[in-house]
């Protein structure tokens, strides 16, 4: 047994633990990955990437076919945080619109007129995902917001473990949104759902792999993973992949779901997204004029 043990440990089959951080790096790694975060929203701005999207809802007993979309993702620094825009050309493989870049097009050069109409390309489908919650978090940027400098004080961090993710050393970190009551929240959904969950940071860059997003309410529940790669040509990690799972149910008086029948109903679905070809145009969002 010794003799197999040594040698899986010099063939490299035995994983070499990772010391646990320590509480006194929680303030240099959260200061990092905030100082990364307010690069990566400048850099990232107007890079468009091919998106898969499939989106199933889950019935017990029932098959249901799920939706998909074929989408320019457009990622574009805000004044508020980065955002993702979804612009699908192909719903279940037909056609909607032609395929070209047009959130591209408009915002090379933005203006307050192109960047309504920006937003209104991006609307032209958000009817097919039934509800708004959906519509809300199917964002694969939208926990990156938790760990600007400016959300950070309205959060805690735990440091929770080092462990390795495509072959990058990382640190673990768990964050939850700090509730106050009579307080709107981050995510602003229909009932004010906290926000909690994990960020994979590298501590030597602050550069972050892989989040994971919990919103949570009396009548919602949405887990959102994204994974992140590395980007050679332009040097900067993009999301890879995205699988999500929502839950709620309806509340009287407060109908989210566009089909529902009404109050206590209760429905699931299931998220998930691939990323292919990246395509870059910057966007200064900034020098906008009217």
């Amino acid at each position: 047994m010794r003799l197999l043990m040594a040698v899986m440990i010099l063939t490299g089959l035995v994983p070499t633990a990772l010391p646990p951080p320590q509480e006194s790096e929680s303030t240099e790694l959260l200061a990092k990955a905030a100082d990364y975060y307010g690069r990566y929203r400048v850099r990232a701005s107007g890079i468009s990437i091919d998106e898969q999207y499939t989106l199933a809802q889950l019935v017990p007993g029932r098959t249901v076919m799920p939706v998909r979309f074929t989408s320019d993702l457009v990622l574009l620094n805000t004044a508020d945080r980065l955002l993702a825009l979804r612009d699908a050309y192909k719903v279940d493989n037909v056609p909607v619109r032609p395929a070209t870049p047009r959130i591209l097009e408009l915002l090379s050069q933005p203006t307050s007129e192109k960047w309504q109409r920006a937003q209104a390309y991006a609307e032209e489908q958000q009817f097919r995902f039934l509800f708004d919650l959906i519509v809300a978090l199917n964002d694969p940027t939208v926990a990156l917001q938790f760990i600007s400098r400016e959300m950070q004080p309205k959060c805690t961090f735990t440091l929770e473990k080092r462990e390795k993710l495509d072959g990058v050393a990382v640190t673990r970190v768990a964050f939850k949104e700090t509730r106050t009551p009579g307080e709107k929240l981050a995510l602003g959904t229909p009932h004010n759902a906290d926000a909690s969950g994990r960020f994979w940071i590298d501590p030597a860059s602050g550069a972050i792999l892989k989040t994971q997003l919990w919103a949570t309410s009396t009548h919602e529940s949405v887990v959102v993973t994204v994974t992140y790669a590395k980007d050679v040509t332009l040097d900067l990690w993009l999301p890879k992949k995205m699988t999500e799972t929502y839950q709620w149910k309806e509340s009287e008086g407060v109908l989210t779901n566009r089909t529902s029948r009404g109050y206590d109903e209760r429905m699931s679905f299931q998220g998930d997204a691939t990323y292919g070809a990246v395509r870059y145009t910057p966007v200064d969002l900034s020098k906008m004029t009217r």
